[in-house]
C-alpha cells in the first residue's frame, strides 16, 4: 500500500475494473476512489497491523470479498469508463471554450 500521498491511483482502478477488492492507505486520492465506492478497505499509512488484518478479513470472508470486488467493478464503469472519461474532457473543453467566447 502507499505511504505517500498519491492523487489518483491506476492500479487500484485497474484491479476494481477487474472485480478485486483493494487494501490501500487512506491517503491522498486513493479514499475518495476506494472508500467512495466501497470497493476495498482502507488502512492508516505504516501500520503493519491493520494491514494484516485487512488481509485476513479478506481471505475469510468471501462474502465480504465478492461485494467489495462487485462495488469496486460497478463504480469503475460507471465513474472511470474511456466513455465516461471523454465525455467528461469533452464537457470541460465545451466549458472552457464557452467562457472564452463571452
Amino acid at each position: 500500500p502507499s505511504v505517500t500521498a498519491e492523487a489518483f491511483g491506476i492500479v487500484i482502478l485497474e484491479a476494481m475494473a477487474s472485480g478485486v477488492p483493494v487494501i490501500s492507505t487512506d491517503v491522498g486520492g486513493i479514499p475518495e476512489i476506494v472508500g467512495g465506492s466501497r470497493g476495498g478497505l482502507l488502512i492508516p499509512p505504516s501500520n503493519e497491523d491493520a494491514l494484516k488484518e485487512a488481509m485476513e478479513k479478506l481471505l475469510t470472508d468471501e462474502k465480504l470479498r465478492e461485494e467489495l470486488g462487485e462495488n469496486g467493478r460497478k463504480a469503475v464503469e460507471k465513474r472511470y469508463s474511456w466513455d465516461v472519461v471523454a465525455r467528461n474532457v469533452e464537457e470541460t473543453y465545451e466549458c472552457v471554450l464557452s467562457q472564452l467566447q463571452k
